[in-house]
């Protein structure tokens, strides 16, 4: 199975990224680890070689925790629904952005 490319755009907002791929994205508030938020998307690992590894973003906000996310998938391949018939690959763009 190929990696598709959105690499063409000039800039790509991280929601916009999402509805390109068809993928939900999760924000979590932990309330008993001093109100850490956690961000990622849903069923979606990171694909380093022929390794899958899960990925989350870290911060004491919600912007915080999405722009920690966005440091690590920018310009990497991810893999969503990695275990199912419905599995697809994507190169995320090196210009991905959120504010």
């Amino acid at each position: 199975m190929g990696t598709e490319n959105v690499q063409n755009w000039e800039k790509l907002h991280l929601f916009t990224f999402l509805d390109i791929i068809n993928a939900q994205f999760e924000l979590r508030r932990y309330s008993n680890q001093n109100g850490r938020w956690v961000a990622q998307i849903q069923n979606c690992e990171v694909k380093e070689g022929a390794i899958l590894s899960g990925s989350y973003g870290n911060g004491k906000t919600p912007t915080e925790a999405i722009k920690d996310y966005i440091r690590q998938i920018r310009n990497k391949d991810i893999v969503l629904n990695a275990m199912s018939e419905f599995r697809k690959e994507y190169r995320v763009p090196l210009n991905i952005y959120y504010d």
